[in-house]
């Protein structure tokens, strides 16, 4: 027994191209709220064969196709979110109360007192994060603008240690000393402390620069050292 079936279309030389239907919106006219259908663009349309095509089909038919009355699509005591840009309750939920014989809806809704943030747009130069390049940020603590770009990524220190009385067994142990606020590879920022510009130059905040500033005074010795030979990604320190 045949469980599929399908269309013959005898000879047919004529394609057509339609758009989809994707639902209703409505517009408010003399009090009632009138459909329009909301078709996809031109550039979705799907080729048709012109036998397949009916006419005059009543899409998403019954009431959403209908004129509504404002009366009818917003009913006393109906929850309801005040959608007027211009208005203090934008976005607020709300109640309606009534509608008027000209088809306006009147609403009760309570309006929450606003955070005031005059404060904050008078001062917001100053409350904003200062950002700098490596030099500019490494000039704020003394520091060679090399050495911060180094110690914000990534610096393995390597330590050697024997494991024994010959020289040459050594075992090595690897350790991030970098503070890894950013990662160049693959383009990562840690928020207020680093950023990466369309140009590919990093600025640094001064969050970031009082941060190595401290890393700086807690580890003179490493710090100067990468200073003196910071094109390199790993320093090796062997102990016995």
């Amino acid at each position: 027994m045949l469980s599929r079936y399908a269309i013959d279309v005898k000879n047919a030389n004529t394609i057509v191209f339609v758009r989809r239907y994707v639902g209703v919106t409505y517009f408010v006219e003399q009090g009632v709220l009138r459909p329009q259908k909301q078709w996809a663009g031109p550039q979705v349309a799907a080729p048709v064969l012109l036998p397949l095509l009916v006419t005059n089909v009543n899409v998403d038919g019954g009431v959403s196709l209908r004129d509504i009355p404002v009366s009818e699509a917003y009913p006393k005591h109906s929850k309801v979110f005040a959608m007027l840009p211009s208005w203090e309750g934008f976005g607020y939920p709300a109640l309606v109360d009534m509608v008027d014989p000209e088809g306006r809806v009147r609403l009760t809704v309570s309006i929450w007192p606003s955070v005031d943030l005059s404060t904050v747009h008078n001062d917001y130069d100053a409350l904003s994060l200062q950002w700098m390049n490596s030099f500019d940020a490494g000039r704020k603590i003394g520091v060679d603008g090399r050495l911060l770009s180094r110690i914000t990524g990534t610096v393995f220190l390597i330590i050697e240690r024997n494991t024994s009385g010959e020289e040459a067994s050594r075992t090595q142990e690897k350790i991030n000393i970098g503070l890894s606020l950013k990662l160049s590879k693959r383009n990562q920022e840690v928020a207020d402390y680093t950023r990466r510009l369309e140009n590919g130059y990093w600025q640094y905040s001064m969050l970031c620069v009082q941060l190595l500033n401290s890393y700086r005074n807690k580890m003179l010795q490493t710090s100067t050292r990468i200073e003196v030979r910071a094109s390199r990604d790993h320093f090796v320190v062997r102990s016995g």
